[in-house]
């Protein structure tokens, strides 16, 4: 193992020459192949190449280092990590990336672990599981038009008087009054059934390929995080949820007709007075 430290340890201290000769001799053109890095190598390809694995051997190499060896295994990360950069390989971009999400889970996979125990472990997730119960309950009853938002709350009441003896069995804490499902999930499905969700998908869906067509990239990445959001809370019932989701749906929308009008307008222009006229 220290003979395989040292070798990469080696590989770092030879690229760090390598840098420092680069910039002594002012950027020179034959250590670089069309604007990208290729230092003493043929090409940037081969160079990344090396760099990228140089860097994901330090990064795998960091959680079992003393102090001293962390500090050489995080400088080696960056210097390999930019080096990379600098020669604009996109296979090897991937390749760096896949690496470290693999590492990433395998490495540190005990405090994924943990941090999953203490979500599932959590007095608040518990005491959402009787309230998911009743609308789970709530949708099998009305799977098509849904029960309305607004009658959770009765529901609810109604559905732990009723299976008391079972929730509390199951279940350390059922809450009394509550007013919403608290996930957006089981919400949309308890309050506006099959059609509802169906009708939300027909109005999110084609936004988020316009977004991807029209790279505005803002509108996905708050659905992301809508979506991770509502595994535990339901902001329909909000302003601010609402504000939150359909603000950017509006924007999207708007954009789309705006782009169809600016469309129609020339086409007016260009026929005839006649034509307009009739």
């Amino acid at each position: 193992k220290d003979k395989l430290w040292h070798i990469g340890c080696g590989m770092l201290f030879a690229l760090i020459a390598s840098l420092i000769i680069f910039v002594v001799r002012g950027f020179p053109k034959d250590m670089l192949w069309n604007g990208r890095m290729r230092l003493f190598f043929d090409h940037p390809s081969v160079l990344s190449f090396i760099t990228g694995l140089l860097f994901l051997f330090f990064v795998n190499k960091w959680n079992t280092q003393n102090p001293e060896r962390k500090k050489i295994a995080t400088i080696g990360s960056f210097i390999s990590f930019s080096i990379v950069a600098l020669c604009a390989a996109r296979g090897t971009f991937l390749a760096v990336a896949l690496g470290s999400v693999f590492l990433g889970i395998v490495i540190y996979r005990r405090y994924w672990g943990q941090f999953f125990l203490v979500t599932f472990e959590d007095a608040t997730f518990i005491s959402r599981q009787p309230i998911w119960d009743a609308a789970i309950a709530g949708f099998k009853e009305s799977p098509l038009i849904g029960n309305g938002i607004r009658s959770f709350e009765s529901y609810h009441e109604h559905f732990i008087t009723e299976y008391a003896k079972e929730l509390n069995a199951k279940y350390p804490v059922v809450e009394t009054s509550i007013a919403s499902p608290h996930n957006m999930y089981l919400g949309i499905a308890f309050g506006y059934g099959s059609i509802g969700i169906i009708l939300l998908l027909a109005i999110l869906l084609p936004a988020i390929r316009w977004a991807i067509i029209d790279k505005v990239y803002l509108f996905p990445a708050v659905l992301f995080f809508y979506a991770g959001y509502g595994l535990f809370d339901y902001p329909l019932h909000r302003k601010d949820g609402i504000l939150l989701l359909f603000f950017p749906l509006g924007f999207m929308y708007g954009k789309r007709l705006l782009v169809a009008l600016q469309r129609q307008l020339p086409a007016q222009h260009d026929q005839p007075c006649g034509a307009q006229a009739k």
